[in-house]
């Protein structure tokens, strides 16, 4: 009997001991909210790079070196005026003018402590103008703690990482 009683009681001293372990999750952000910051594009923003694609560069405030180095950027682009929303990559976008492009993005912060930035870029098989097309971008930006917490949402689908970030 008291093997037994000793056994159940190393039993549980285990338990409590190995099952009230916590993992540290690296986050200096002040806040543990994800942020979200919006803009619109059109045909003047943007600028034709030297192998005859286009790109745009906006400076996000939300987007900083921990964000960059443990959580995540997620970059969403609507085509129907914000109605519904895709993660890029987006491909086989077609313009106003029945041009087809190909959009991807980028982000990163200046290492500097100041503001990060995204990246956009529009691709196409032709000698096509910038893409003629209203285009409204949402930058998601993830604190790691939200980050490696939420691992099971499926951020390809906005309306669910709305949900699950509480996002406007």
């Amino acid at each position: 009997m008291k093997k037994t009683l000793f056994a159940f009681a190393a039993l549980i001293g285990c338990g409590l001991l190995f099952g009230s372990c916590t993992k540290t999750v690296h986050d200096n952000n002040s806040g543990l909210e994800a942020l979200t910051t919006t803009f619109s594009l059109n045909q003047s923003s943007w600028t034709k790079n030297s192998n005859g694609n286009y790109s745009v560069t906006k400076t996000i405030t939300d987007i900083t070196s921990d964000i960059t180095d443990y959580g995540a950027v997620w970059i969403y682009l609507s085509y129907d005026g914000g109605n519904t929303y895709e993660l890029l990559p987006s491909n086989g976008v077609v313009d106003d003018n029945n041009n087809s492009y190909d959009f991807i993005g980028s982000s990163g912060d200046n290492n500097d402590g100041s503001a990060g930035f995204v990246n956009l870029y529009a691709y196409t098989s032709t000698t096509s103008p910038a893409p003629n097309m209203a285009i409204k971008v949402k930058v998601v930006s993830i604190p790691s703690s939200l980050s490696q917490s939420s691992a099971s949402v499926d951020f390809k689908n906005y309306n669910e990482v709305k949900r699950v970030f509480n996002l406007k």
